[in-house]
């Protein structure tokens, strides 16, 4: 255990020493020296503290109260207040429905993040019959309307091609999945790249469980067995469940099953494009991670044991001779 302890601690210093170096100034070097990132005594703090939050498997984490997910060997979770850190690096933002991360020890190239959405119990009727075609239609075209507001604010617009995996909603299980791949469009409308989220869901009595999986469109058919795995390791807790709802008591979502597919929600609730928002939020995370963590993670654990982990960080740090390249 302590070999494996001090292995995911290597991971994670690998990691933020080497995906956020480009941000920190860097220390007077001599000529011909490799460059290297000052040490940031807060970083170092933060570093520190994400170390001694992580979890690995196998384990029983308790998710918000509401369910217990039985982490297996070779994945590491990290809690919501130390996950909420990684977001921030990587660009991204967290609220009040965040449960935290999921990562591979090995260094793979995935992650999965977790939230609980405590909207209500959301009827599953609609979960029998789902005209993906119709549906993926609906998405494209919300996209499309959405993209006129972006193109205003200067944002890259969207756009939907196709499902990754069309959705499908289990009655017994009460799980949903479903993924899209979405394009970012320069001001020409030439495609920038490509990204998804492999979206499962479990449903309870109060809300449901989102697990996304945040992988490349290259890898996906590889990775979605990682979050299929978690996602059958998810249990709610007894009176927690689905089954458990009392209607007498109980708060229904104000939308079904299909709302929390895509841009469906736009046309029941009046929001704006999920999609866009959506996919956003989470292509930022792909690309600042793809950048030089993922990288990071599969050269630091391809190296001999005997080896010291600055090697690593300092391979892998982006120079002009060694560009970054984003996952997927």
């Amino acid at each position: 255990m302590a070999n494996r302890a001090a292995s995911v601690s290597a991971f994670f210093l690998v990691f933020f020493f080497t995906a956020f170096a480009a941000a920190q100034p860097a220390a007077p070097q001599q000529a011909g020296a490799v460059s290297r990132p000052a040490p940031d005594p807060r970083l170092e703090a933060e570093n520190k503290q994400m170390q001694a939050a992580l979890r690995p498997g196998p384990a029983d984490i308790s998710l918000h109260d509401e369910a217990v997910l039985k982490l297996p060997k070779g994945d590491v979770f990290l809690p919501a207040k130390e996950a909420a850190i990684l977001m921030r690096r990587m660009g991204n933002f967290t609220n009040d429905n965040f449960l935290g991360v999921i990562l591979p020890e090995d260094g793979g190239d995935w992650f999965v993040v977790a939230d609980f959405d405590d909207s209500g119990y959301v009827k599953d009727e609609e979960g029998k019959d789902i005209d993906a075609d119709k549906l993926l239609q609906s998405m494209k075209d919300g996209t499309e309307e959405e993209n006129k507001q972006r193109r205003e604010k200067g944002i890259e617009p969207l756009r939907i091609t196709r499902w990754i995996e069309r959705p499908h909603y289990d009655q017994a299980s009460r799980h949903l999945v479903w993924s899209i791949e979405l394009e970012t469009l320069d001001d020409k409308g030439a495609v920038k790249g490509k990204n998804l989220n492999y979206n499962t869901y479990a449903l309870g009595r109060s809300g449901f469980i989102t697990l996304k999986l945040v992988t490349g469109v290259e890898t996906v058919e590889k990775d979605k067995a990682h979050v299929r795995q978690l996602l059958s390791a998810l249990t709610f807790k007894p009176g927690k469940r689905y089954d458990d709802f009392n209607a007498s008591t109980d708060k229904i979502a104000e939308y079904g099953l299909l709302a929390l597919i895509g841009g469906v929600a736009v046309k029941k609730l009046g929001l704006l494009a999920l999609t866009g928002v959506f996919f956003v939020k989470f292509a930022k995370i792909i690309a600042a991670a793809g950048i030089a963590g993922f990288a990071a993670f599969r050269r630091f654990f391809r190296r001999k044991k005997d080896e010291p982990a600055q090697m690593a960080v300092e391979s892998s740090t982006p120079t002009p001779d060694n560009p970054p390249t984003a996952a997927g």
